[in-house]
Formats: C-alpha cells, structure tokens, sequence
C-alpha cells in the first residue's frame, strides 16, 4: 500500500495464526484470482515457441483495525482514484484498479472492547505473458473434394 497517502506502516497478511500487532494496522488477503478465457496466442516460432498474453483478474480484500478506521480506509479509496497511483501500478504490472463495492464499517466487540475496523475489496487487473511451446505441423498430407473434383495434396511438394 506504498502508493497510498494512509499513514499506516503495519501491514499484514489476513489470517495468520499470529500475535496481532499494535493498533492501527491492515490486514490484506487474496479473494480471488482468475484468468481471463480469451488469450492472444502468437504465431509460434520455427522451434514451436507461441507468446501467450492474457490478463489476470486479482481481487483483494483489505480491512483497517483501530480508531480511525473507515477514515484510513477512505483516504485509501481516494489515493485509488488519482492519476498518480494510477501510474504507479502501471509501472508495477496492474492495468486496472476498481473498487469492489464500497468502503464498509465492520466494527464490533472483541473480547471486552469495541474495535473499530473497516473494509473494501478491491480488484487488480495485470496483463501476463508467458511462452508455450505449441509445436509445429511440419507435413500435411491427404485428399479434397473440391466443386465435384477430387485431388490429393501433400504440403511437402510444391504447388503445381
């Protein structure tokens, strides 16, 4: 969260069998992760290797705990919305950023007291490229029937 203006410094992963810090701090864990179904594969290479570029949808769920909760939570949403952040997770691989819903308030009573704690999910979007080795069809051999008349071809020889 380096690209937000909330001063908050402690910032954990969500659920870990782990002593809490000190109030305040955020908590941050992965909801979702999903591959878009429509890749664009390359022409492959003479050695069978095709580029695959496909995006990544991530969407993650980030609570605040302590006083100040929702406010912390609201300068975050805010930061997400300014052309410097923007570019700041451009530069870092994430093409899209939206919010998920709205900032909600999930304080409650933990133990004895009441703890404030806020929540947003929010949704990244990053474009993946990989390699795939997808081989190459060296030869085709076989027979056509073309407007009533039947030939056979063979990709090896050449065209008449």
């Amino acid at each position: 969260l380096a690209w937000s203006a909330v001063p908050i410094t402690e910032v954990i992963e969500a659920d870990q069998n782990a002593p809490r810090p000190e109030l305040p701090f955020i908590t941050v864990k992965e909801l979702a992760r999903v591959e878009d179904e429509n890749a664009y594969v390359s022409e492959p290479s003479d050695d069978g290797l095709a580029e695959v570029f496909q995006n990544q949808t991530a969407t993650f769920s980030i609570q605040c705990f302590g006083d100040g909760a929702m406010s912390f939570m609201q300068e975050l949403k805010t930061s997400l919305d300014k052309p410097s952040v923007h570019l700041f997770l451009r530069q870092r691989g994430a093409i899209y950023v939206r919010l998920v819903g709205g900032l909600t308030d999930i304080s409650e009573v933990l133990g004895t007291k009441f703890e404030k704690r806020a929540n947003m999910d929010v949704e990244f979007r990053q474009g993946i490229e990989t390699q795939d080795d997808i081989g190459i069809i060296e030869r085709v051999i076989g027979t056509g029937t073309m407007d009533g008349e039947t030939s056979d071809f063979d990709t090896d020889n050449e065209a008449p």
